[in-house]
């Protein structure tokens, strides 16, 4: 950050007041400079643009939305004060997951639509259900889907979870009743027994991200560019300027 701006003690506040404890100034490596710029594009970037694996798609409904959806993928690279972004324009298909979807007979779906209290194993038509978890796009298993968050979660109600999801990841959950909601249990390999049931259905995706026929992508990319250069104008004190000339050009 700018000498400038850490004087200001914004930084220092904000630790206090988390009970954080600042270090000493230290120089920046490109590779950390990397990092931080990333994460401060993809936050200030939503909801318009919202990451789901390896795309920024847009839309602050695409949560909803089955049909085709702008999308890019981008990659950032530093040097010595500069930040090369490489955008690749695709279009995109991430149609949102209904409990129809798990083929389960329509008399346990009436079951379940009737009882807030009733828990579904989506398993039990034969084999295993593996899902992919927004934003990172991670696999896991379906264990259960219920109507009601898990006492001993952190969340109480529907709309903690939204609040959650939008300021962790910046994505706006769709606006539904209380009694509308739908849960689900996911098992990750990696992390163990520890069953994370906090996932609401309009987050989770029984396929990856579809990549559509190209069509003419010079919208979205210009979309993408326009809001980039709006909301990144600086950083941490520094002024951040797109140049309308292009680091390398990519022949497709």
């Amino acid at each position: 950050m700018a000498i400038p701006f850490f004087q200001k003690g914004v930084l220092q506040a904000f630790g206090q007041r988390h009970g954080l404890q600042v270090g000493s100034p230290q120089c920046v490596f490109p590779g950390v400079l990397q990092c931080c710029l990333s994460y401060s594009l993809i936050t200030r970037l939503s909801p318009s643009w919202n990451k789901a694996g390896l795309y920024l798609i847009n839309g602050k409904d695409f949560l909803s939305e089955s049909g085709r959806l702008n999308a890019v993928s981008v990659q950032l690279s530093t040097c010595e004060g500069h930040l090369c972004i490489s955008i690749e324009a695709n279009t995109v298909r991430l149609p949102p997951t209904t409990l129809e979807d798990f083929d389960l007979p329509p008399l346990v779906l009436q079951r379940f639509c009737s009882d807030p209290g009733a828990v579904l194993n989506p398993s039990s038509t034969g084999g295993t259900v593996w899902c992919h978890i927004l934003p990172s796009m991670k696999k896991g298993q379906i264990i259960t889907i219920s109507r009601q968050l898990p006492r001993d979660g952190p969340f109480r109600t529907y709309r903690d979870l939204q609040k959650h999801w939008n300021c962790l990841y910046g994505y706006r959950l769709p606006d539904l009743a209380e009694e509308e909601v739908v849960y689900c249990s996911v098992y990750f390999r990696l992390v163990g027994e520890r069953l994370f049931t906090s996932y609401p259905l309009s987050c989770i995706r029984l396929q990856p991200a579809q990549r559509c026929p190209r069509v003419d992508l010079r919208g979205a990319l210009g979309s993408f560019l326009s809001d980039v250069r709006g909301r990144l104008q600086s950083v941490c004190g520094f002024p951040a300027r797109l140049t309308s000339r292009p680091c390398y050009p990519q022949w497709v």
